[in-house]
């Protein structure tokens, strides 16, 4: 079976001047009908700056809008697969609703779902706690979304 061609060709978008002025309109253009916000300056530019390839520490305040970042790269790098690793469950509940409310694809992965997911594939309720041994396929299958 013949490999399939990539859904996204990343040799031409590390090329693209993201952070050029231009660059910084597209990704506005390309995000804008996703949200229901409109993205500053700093989240454009340092968008951009990933999108480049390049590493970004962002430090602002609580409530700054710094998870937008990933929310930004996801929709302008579509086909591709970004890995989140938050503190909390609540955090990660919080954020895959948020992005499913964008329609971008998210799974939480953690102790609560991965107890869900088992009882949802009928591991017996006595191993529920014990190990935590489901495949990437049953976990990648169930749609955690967790329920507080």
């Amino acid at each position: 079976m013949a490999p399939s061609k990539p859904s996204f060709d990343w040799s031409k978008q590390r090329d693209y001047k993201w952070s050029s002025d231009e660059g910084i309109k597209h990704l506005r253009d390309i995000t804008q009908p996703f949200l229901p916000y409109t993205p500053s300056e700093f989240q454009l530019e340092n968008t951009a700056r990933l999108l480049l390839g390049e590493d970004v520490v962002c430090v602002t305040a609580t409530g700054d809008g710094k998870t937008a970042l990933i929310y930004l790269y996801t929709i302008a790098r579509p086909g591709t697969m970004s890995i989140v690793i938050s503190p909390t469950n609540s955090l990660e509940a919080d954020m895959v609703n948020n992005l499913e409310k964008l329609g971008i694809n998210a799974l939480a992965i953690n102790s609560e779902t991965l107890a869900a997911a088992k009882l949802q594939c009928g591991a017996p309720r006595e191993r529920e706690r014990s190990s935590l041994d489901l495949n990437c396929e049953q976990a990648c299958n169930y749609n955690a979304k967790t329920q507080y």
